[in-house]
């Protein structure tokens, strides 16, 4: 524990950031979450129907994305 503390007492380039590292683990997760449903199979969403859910789901996430932005508080 100390040494992870132990980062974050200077600014040296080699120090750790939580920030970017939990990004990157979320990131990871929902791609793979999106692949074991198979979603990245280029003919999953064929459908008009797929096309409309799809475009939901986008205009939900745009309005989510400004929201998780928790650099901005930093």
């Amino acid at each position: 524990m100390r040494r992870v503390l132990g980062a974050y007492m200077d600014d040296r380039i080699f120090s750790l950031d939580l920030i970017g590292a939990v990004s990157v683990l979320r990131q990871s997760s929902f791609v793979q979450k999106m692949h074991d449903l198979g979603w990245t199979q280029p003919d999953f969403f064929d459908s008009e129907e797929d096309v409309v859910v799809l475009q939901h789901c986008i205009a939900r996430y745009q309005a989510c994305v400004p929201l998780c932005d928790w650099t901005s508080l930093i």
